[in-house]
């Protein structure tokens, strides 16, 4: 890779968040809640220790290595420390295979770049780290802002909808940035809703130049699922999720129909979405509002007529619905778990099933209608049924939505190439 004149990266930034601090060896001891720098850089398989985290396994965080064609990541973090003082680290750090040397001595695969003392690595630190993450063209700090940046080098931008992942295409850098996007918004958007508070921010450039993330006002699916998601914490009664015994509240559901609403997205595809369809999903989620993935129930009888609905766990099932999650965290197993717990999961999934099935409504063989004109219409009237957005016109429809961007909130980066930043 260091033999071409410029190294692809991808960039995923944040700001607004505490920062990577505590301390820089695993051997030394960390209370709860000081451990950011152990658990992301230097030991895996740690579940998260903060409250609102959605870490359950503590390996999320090899998908930058696994995405690196060369398991190498840079990190760059700036924090307060325990007097309030500005700390800034830089390190580099690659995920590779474990191997014997010549003398037969184990390695665990783990290499770092930094500040190289006896028996391990320290970090670059402050205006050491500083100069050196500005030669390298990283995104920087702004005043007084904390946050991460984690830099994947040569990322893999193989397609990952296709099915045969050895066989899957290219993308171009754009296509990949505008996947990105996409698989942001239909991951994160109840963090991303407008009237959220705190509301995370999200943004995806393409060598310096912004890729549009679709939102609620863009996306006429999205406005329904977000509709039902505003529905659904209002609690009324008939939105309770119940298990009969042993008797528990599981979660909150709610729903709304669609019309002329279709998933456009292929990331949406990959979460279990049936593309070019009106949606017949509802949206699982847990604390803290993270898309675990998309319950599919049967689809209504009318092609252009859906529903979106959502689910979200009682936060008192917090961790017993967490560890149902495999490690992709894209679904509820109550296979893994035993007694009370695996009834509770397992109620869930029936009782969506149910409240799938009465939205559906009978089934029955409608007569041949032509509903290609309806559909156009409706598509771009589908954010307005659904009571929420701004008005501005959907995908294709000659507008541009709009777009939020600051410093003062997380948001997320798209990759750039050579020594740019990656923004």
């Amino acid at each position: 890779m260091l033999r071409y004149p410029t190294i692809r990266y991808l960039a995923v930034v944040d700001r607004g968040t505490s920062g990577l601090g505590g301390p820089t060896r695993s051997d030394h001891y960390a209370d709860p809640g000081n451990r950011g720098w152990l658990s992301f850089v230097l030991n895996s398989g740690e579940r998260q220790d903060t409250d609102g985290g959605g870490g359950t396994y503590g390996y999320g965080k090899g998908a930058f290595f696994l995405a690196s064609r060369v398991g190498t990541v840079i990190i760059h973090t700036r924090f307060r420390d325990g007097e309030g003082n500005l700390t800034t680290r830089l390190i580099g750090s690659s995920l590779l295979e474990s191997y014997n040397d010549h003398d037969r001595r184990p390695f665990t695969g783990r290499h770092w770049w930094g500040d190289v003392r006896a028996d391990h690595c320290e970090p670059l630190a402050d205006d050491h780290a500083t100069r050196v993450a500005g030669r390298l063209g990283l995104p920087p700090f702004d005043d007084e802002a904390t946050g991460t940046t984690v830099v994947v080098l040569d990322p893999d931008l193989r397609d990952p909808s296709h099915d045969d992942e050895a066989a899957a295409p290219e993308l171009s850098v754009h296509d990949a940035g505008q996947y990105l996007a996409e698989a942001v918004a239909w991951n994160l958007w109840p963090l991303t809703l407008e009237d959220r508070s705190p509301r995370m921010h999200v943004s995806v450039a393409v060598n310096g130049e912004p890729v549009k993330v679709p939102d609620e006002s863009t996306d006429a699916t999205l406005a329904h699922f977000a509709k039902a998601y505003r529905e659904m914490t209002l609690r009324a009664p008939d939105a309770e999720i119940r298990c009969g015994n042993p008797r528990r509240l599981l979660g909150s559901f709610a729903a709304v129909s669609t019309l002329g609403a279709r998933v456009r997205s292929r990331a949406a595809e990959e979460l279990g979405l049936d593309r070019d369809t009106a949606p017949h999903h509802v949206a699982l989620m847990r604390r803290p509002d993270l898309v675990v993935g998309y319950h599919e129930g049967p689809a209504k009888p009318h092609p252009e007529v859906g529903y979106a609905g959502v689910f979200k766990v009682d936060d008192s099932l917090d961790s017993t619905f967490a560890r149902a999650e495999p490690p992709t965290h894209d679904s509820w197993v109550d296979a893994q778990l035993a007694g009370n717990e695996a009834t509770f999961v397992r109620v869930a999934r029936r009782r969506l099933a149910e409240r799938c099935i009465e939205l559906a409504g009978p089934r029955h063989t409608p007569a041949a209608v032509e509903s290609a004109s309806v559909g156009a219409v409706s598509q771009r009237l589908g954010f307005l049924l659904a009571g929420v957005g701004d008005g501005a016109p959907l995908d294709g429809d000659g507008g541009e939505g709009r777009g939020s961007n600051s410093s003062d909130h997380p948001r997320g980066a798209g990759g750039a190439s050579g020594g740019g930043r990656g923004g």
